[in-house]
C-alpha cells in the first residue's frame, strides 16, 4: 500500500504492519513518555529500507533527523494508510 506524507513523499508499506502487538506496545510506551520506543516503532512499521528512505527524506542541512519530524511523519503515514484502506474498501 502506498502511504504519503503531506509533502508528497511516498513509501510502499505493508498494510499488515499495523496488526502487530509489539508495534502497539511501542506506541503505548511512546504515549507514556518513552521517546526511546520511537526507533523500534519506526522500524516495525516501515521496515529497515523504508526507515532509511524516510530518514534521508527528513534529514536537515546539518545531516540530522529530527525526532519531531519523524513523529509527525509516522502520524501522517498512518493516517494515509488508514485513508487508503478505507477508500479501497468503499464502494464506487
Amino acid at each position: 500500500m502506498i502511504a504519503k506524507l503531506n509533502d508528497g513523499f511516498e513509501l510502499d508499506l505493508d498494510e499488515t504492519a499495523l496488526d502487530d502487538v509489539e508495534l502497539l506496545e511501542d506506541f503505548a510506551a511512546m504515549d507514556s513518555g518513552n521517546a526511546y520506543a520511537m526507533p523500534s516503532a519506526v522500524k516495525r512499521l516501515l521496515g529497515e529500507e523504508n526507515k532509511k528512505k524516510l530518514y534521508d527524506h527528513l534529514r536537515n542541512d546539518k545531516g540530522r533527523v529530527s525526532t519531531t519530524a519523524v513523529g509527525v511523519a509516522i502520524s501522517e503515514l498512518m493516517q494515509s494508510m488508514k485513508a487508503g484502506k478505507n477508500s479501497s474498501a468503499s464502494p464506487t
